[in-house]
């Protein structure tokens, strides 16, 4: 039985990413984006927040498929809880940070980011998933 899940699990992820692209290729409106992959996650079992779901969009993003729309999938799945917003400025940190001089857009909008983040993040240090 467990193979049959972690091919539902792999087509669920290939979905997402399927989804982001079409999302970003397409200028879609980042809340339609957020509840297409919240479903597909549903539908394969995948909990939410999802700290794979993260590590996948930051990868993504970062650098090849760059752009301003990608940044609005991030905020708007942050504010939906659909990934952990801790982790994300992690993760964004480590990519963003050491490469601010060679792409100022990202740190800025990294930096515009934090800030909106920062309720958010005091709040997140309280919950369970904090040690993850």
């Amino acid at each position: 039985m467990a193979v049959p899940a972690q091919t539902s699990e792999a087509d669920a992820w290939d979905a997402v990413l399927r989804q982001t692209k079409l999302a970003v290729e397409s200028n879609t409106d980042p809340y339609a984006w957020a509840f297409d992959i919240r479903s597909t996650l549903h539908s394969s079992a995948i909990a939410i927040p999802s700290t794979e779901l993260a590590h996948r969009l930051v990868s993504h993003f970062f650098w090849d498929n760059y752009s301003a729309a990608a940044w609005k999938l991030l905020h708007t799945s942050l504010s939906l809880n659909i990934i952990p917003p801790t982790l994300l400025v992690a993760l964004l940190s480590a990519a963003v940070v050491p490469s601010r001089k060679v792409y100022p857009t990202a740190y800025r909008l990294y930096m515009e980011l934090l800030k909106q983040l920062r309720d958010m993040l005091e709040h997140d240090v309280s919950s369970p998933y904090y040690e993850k």
